[in-house]
């Protein structure tokens, strides 16, 4: 006798068991795909394959075998005409279970059964693992002889393209530079910082390319270095390369301009911290840099909504102060309100009387009762709710009355009858 299966079986009994199965392979084969409980599909899986094995044989005893598990014929074909050609290299494991999201009621676990069907790779699996090792060896070679080929390259100095740069705007300029030439040594030793600056910057314009200069070579230089580079340059069209650099440390004199713009970024910030901290109300202090408390306050406050919360309130752990207060009192001193208390209207709200005369009005702008009326009326069945009766809060006031009295005028009945709206005075 065949030992029992582990774990509670499918359906009634042993042959209710053996139709289930049938009935899932069955509908496998039919779909290729079925989708059922993860139990299931795990119980099914041995019988579908054994079905495909018997499949891949193809003779008469083994169409037989079949049959008499899967009673339908027309699935029975297909297995062996159509699902067995697709599984005739493959050696085992003919379906695939992919697990997914539980049902929804009893929150069963699911799954997905289906046929693999997909062709096998013709190469054996090491010869795959080889090809591949070789193609990443390949790979890693081809790689390195890469870098070593743009190495070179990778080493060229940065600094050397603003000087082509420079060199090209002095050829262009030589002519310029040759007028300048023809006055005699003395006076262009003579000349000062500001006046070689000025006729650099007029003449030869190449104030942008001094910039360019100053930005790759990171260099500082003043108006002093200047006049004395420009006494030892020669202006002459032999050298025009050099009589650019002399004029191009011009680019020193926008330094003072970055120096004081910085003050006025620092008045800038100043001023917009100002308001804030002008905002803070009486008797609050700012949270700290971390967003914790100031040492002895205790009390969160929040601007948005003008509550604060003392540390035994309910929403107090969940609320991100924006000011502090040492307590209650100062915050209440400051205009703020106790999270979870109702304000105490200053004024009556104004109402609109409604359509049914003297004693009615019009719900408030927010659905609330105007003042003075506190009866609930319902426009479509007629009825009215006093407070405190049955269905009163459960009630959608559609129209509002000051008194019973006034909603019977107005041709509204009570709601169940005059006893159920008595109000109980316990």
């Amino acid at each position: 006798m065949p030992a029992p299966t582990k774990g509670p079986r499918l359906g009634g009994g042993p042959a209710h068991e053996r139709l289930i199965l049938a009935n899932l392979v069955t509908a496998l084969f039919e779909h290729d795909s079925i989708t059922t409980t993860e139990a299931k599909a795990k119980r099914m899986r041995p019988l579908a394959e054994r079905m495909v094995t018997f499949a891949k044989r193809g003779d008469l005893h083994a169409r037989r075998r079949v049959i008499a598990t899967l009673k339908d014929k027309g699935v029975v074909h297909r297995l062996f005409v159509e699902i067995a050609p697709d599984m005739a290299e493959r050696p085992g494991g003919y379906t695939r279970i992919t697990k997914i999201a539980a049902r929804k009621g009893d929150n069963a676990p699911m799954a997905v059964i289906e046929l693999v069907r997909e062709p096998v790779s013709a190469k054996p699996k090491k010869a795959v693992v080889a090809e591949a090792e070789g193609a990443t060896k390949r790979s890693a070679k081809d790689k390195a002889k890469a870098d070593k080929a743009a190495a070179p390259v990778a080493e060229a100095p940065v600094a050397d393209a603003p000087v082509a740069e420079i060199e090209d705007a002095a050829g262009a300029a030589a002519d310029d530079a040759a007028v300048l030439a023809s006055a005699s040594a003395d006076d262009v030793r003579s000349a000062s910082a500001a006046d070689v600056q000025d006729a650099a910057t007029a003449d030869v314009q190449v104030a942008p390319v001094a910039d360019e200069i100053a930005a790759v070579e990171g260099t500082e230089t003043d108006v002093a270095a200047a006049g004395a580079s420009a006494e030892a340059a020669d202006l002459t069209s032999s050298e025009p390369v050099a009589a650019t650099k002399a004029a191009g440390l011009s680019g020193a004199a926008d330094a003072p301009a970055v120096d004081a713009a910085a003050p006025a970024a620092a008045d800038v910030a100043a001023d917009a911290a100002a308001p804030a901290a002008a905002e803070l109300p009486a008797g609050a202090a700012a949270p700290n840099a971390d967003g914790s408390a100031p040492a002895g306050y205790t009390v969160k406050g929040n601007a948005d909504s003008g509550l604060y919360h003392e540390p035994d309130g309910q929403w107090y752990d969940a609320t991100e102060a924006e000011f502090w207060f040492k307590s209650a009192a100062d915050a209440e001193a400051a205009g703020f309100r106790k999270a979870g208390s109702r304000k105490a209207a200053a004024e009556p709200v104004a109402f609109v009387e409604a359509e049914y005369g003297k004693g009615s009005a019009e719900p408030a702008a927010d659905g609330s009762a105007p003042a003075g009326h506190d009866v609930k009326g319902n426009k479509d069945s007629m009825l009215f709710h006093v407070p405190g009766s049955r269905w009163y809060d459960a009630t959608e006031a559609e129209v509002w009355f000051d008194s019973a009295e006034s909603a019977e005028k107005a041709g509204f009945k009570p709601a169940g009858g005059a006893a159920k709206q008595q109000v109980d005075e316990a």
